[in-house]
């Protein structure tokens, strides 16, 4: 979601004159991609762009602003909501956005369209994925889906911290025996529920 901020500066020219910096963001994010990446693009525009899609404050900037947040270009923030299905896949109801709903697609494996429901669904797995798309909305998520977004977040951390660790006593192991690579397993002996395991087998 944009930082407040953004919701009263207005954008002088090209096809989104006179609509909110937060407007263009949420609702053409490649649009703002776009300006960020233009070398030859205002530098002041590019800064303010690059901070506002990381949700960052742009009052110091010197940009052309609305009086009030009632003008007739401030737009009403769309919300993006996601809870479950049950443990396995969860389900998004979000504005219709092209671009954000090709990036979905795009992105996010396992995806299925619940015509009857007229929604998308997920598997649950993908919570970071999803979150990582969504980033200039507003998000609305159930206490569960909450719980297991940490949770995944804290096991890819898990994972990456595995992988830098040297397992001396295995590589030594690695020496003596050729084994056919399938994963590996860290410190045997305190080894806990939702720790990536992985395994060596001999050839």
């Amino acid at each position: 979601m944009p930082h407040d901020s953004s919701e009263s500066v207005v954008f002088p020219f090209g096809k989104f004159k006179g609509y909110t910096l937060a407007h263009i963001i949420r609702e053409s994010p490649d649009y703002a991609y776009w300006i960020k990446d233009k070398a030859d693009f205002s530098p002041i525009w590019r800064e303010a762009v690059s901070l506002a899609l990381q949700n960052q404050d742009i009052s110091h900037l010197d940009l052309p602003r609305v009086k009030t947040t009632e003008n007739k270009y401030h737009q009403y923030k769309k919300v993006i909501e996601i809870s479950e299905v049950d443990d396995e896949m969860a389900k998004i109801n979000m504005p219709y956005d092209k671009s954000l709903i090709e990036r979905f697609k795009v992105t996010i494996d396992g995806r299925r369209w619940n015509d009857k429901e007229k929604q998308w669904e997920f598997p649950i797995v993908q919570l970071p994925k999803v979150v990582e798309i969504i980033t200039t909305y507003e998000v609305k998520v159930t206490p569960h889906i909450k719980r297991v977004y940490q949770q995944l977040l804290e096991e890819k951390e898990l994972r990456h911290e595995i992988r830098e660790r040297d397992d001396s006593s295995f590589t030594f192991l690695k020496k003596i025996y050729h084994f056919c690579e399938v994963g590996y397993i860290y410190n045997w002996e305190e080894l806990e529920p939702n720790k990536l395991i992985k395994y060596y087998i001999k050839e």
